[in-house]
């Protein structure tokens, strides 16, 4: 059972599920401590600058190389502007900003391309992009020193005496992989999935039209047909 508070409208409310997939990304681990969920993996953050400046090489390639302390280094172009970066900064919590050091960084390290970032494509006023990145880590996070070593790959525990699911980590690209590694863990929790591409029916809330009803916000379920991937 879950207490929750509805922010916007105010008011709260209570939800009764099977599992809690906690699913918050870098506050999972504050919502752990709330919901008093021991477990063994935690985060280490990272902070991750990008510059987005005007194109700085004629041809739609992307370059790589190593910048000055090891990590990979990237300009990839993007119709009229190139992306480049990143940077990879151990920081304490997820809420960070891009700093002037960041920005030196960045624009020291594209100078050896083919094509160096000048002015205007090094103005302050040109596009910043931020990414944040927890690392999932076994212990607590302050145990490790090279940070750079740490792997990027999610972490999926599961808690099945309290029927809790908490996601470590992990990348936007690795997304369905995730997906498809909880529902397995939901699915051995008793909760049964279905296959989104079976056929038959499917039960679809509705608000309850009956005039002999009376309750107000009532629903009811309605029998639609599934239908095959084909066919949408």
């Amino acid at each position: 059972m879950t207490r929750a508070r509805d922010v916007v409208g105010g008011g709260e409310f209570t939800i009764r599920s099977r599992v809690l997939i906690n699913a918050a990304g870098p506050f999972v681990d504050e919502l752990n401590r709330l919901s008093g969920v021991p477990t063994v993996h935690h985060h280490a953050f990272s902070k991750g600058v990008h510059l987005i400046v005007p194109r700085i090489t004629a041809r739609a390639r992307v370059l790589t190389f190593f910048a000055d302390d090891g990590r990979l280094f990237f300009a990839i172009p993007m119709g009229t502007r190139t992306v480049i970066g990143t940077t990879d900064t151990p920081v304490h919590s997820p809420f960070v900003e891009v700093t002037d050091e960041d920005r030196r960084f960045v624009l020291d390290n594209i100078k050896p391309a083919p094509s160096p970032v000048e002015a205007p494509g090094a103005r302050r006023r040109d596009r910043r992009a931020l990414r944040r990145a927890p690392a999932a880590v076994r212990g607590e996070p302050g145990e490790f020193r090279d940070f750079l070593q740490l792997s990027r790959r999610h972490a999926v525990e599961t808690d099945a005496a309290r029927g809790h699911i908490s996601i470590f980590g992990g990348k936007l690209t690795d997304c369905l992989n995730v997906g498809e590694e909880i529902c397995r863990d939901v699915e051995r929790l008793g909760v049964s999935i279905p296959d989104p591409r079976s056929r038959g029916t499917a039960s679809h809330p509705t608000r309850c039209g009956r005039s002999s009803c009376g309750r107000p916000g009532c629903w009811t379920s309605t029998a639609i047909p599934r239908r095959s991937p084909a066919s949408r």
